[in-house]
């Protein structure tokens, strides 16, 4: 039952964080669309996949805890991602400015190793 819980959980902040997105993304000028990882993506750890205009895709991992986020790095140390901690009790504003954060320090990141 306590997994049932937790998974829930989980799904629901890659939902709200999605649904931010979705709803923000003309903040950020250089999103085409985002959408849900697909199963194969989810298995390698992606939640959210955000299409860019002119870079690719981002790929983005939600998790409600820190402690979560460290697990997910041990399991993959060379995934690059975006990790966002989406708490239950976050507001949507908060979580929109978890995500848009993580995805600007993301896209900075990939910037920054291309012309290195």
């Amino acid at each position: 039952m306590l997994y049932k819980y937790h998974k829930h959980k989980g799904t629901e902040a890659e939902r709200r964080s999605l649904e931010q997105i979705k709803t923000h993304y003309r903040e950020l000028p250089w999103i085409k669309y985002a959408r849900k990882a697909t199963k194969k993506e989810d298995q390698e750890g992606i939640d959210i996949v955000v299409h860019t205009k002119n870079f690719g895709e981002l790929f983005v991992q939600i998790k409600s805890s820190f402690k979560n986020a460290e697990k997910f790095y041990r399991k993959h140390p060379d995934k690059t991602v975006a990790m966002i901690i989406v708490r239950e009790e976050y507001s949507d504003n908060v979580v929109w400015r978890e995500v848009k954060g993580g995805l600007i320090r993301l896209r900075r990141e990939i910037l920054k190793n291309k012309y290195l």
